[in-house]
């Protein structure tokens, strides 16, 4: 997933759409917090804060889009 959201980024055609595709991946790491919770906690705390390990995901899709732009011009 880490591999895919770096070509995406990487090709200066991938537009606003194709980059929302690239934060995605990225926020895909949340899905191995929410196994870990699984296991630790059982499946109706995991369920109860599903939402909540989702959160935790501090970067907007706006900022890293933005990042991701700001990043090209400078290079």
């Amino acid at each position: 997933r880490w591999h895919a959201a770096n070509q995406i980024e990487a090709d200066t055609y991938s537009d606003e759409n194709e980059l929302a595709k690239a934060w995605m991946l990225r926020a895909a790491l949340f899905d191995i917090f929410e196994l870990i919770a699984l296991q630790l906690h059982g499946i109706d705390w995991a369920k109860k804060n599903a939402r909540l390990i989702r959160q935790l995901y501090g970067e907007t899709l706006n900022e890293f889009i933005a990042e991701v732009l700001k990043c090209r011009t400078q290079q």
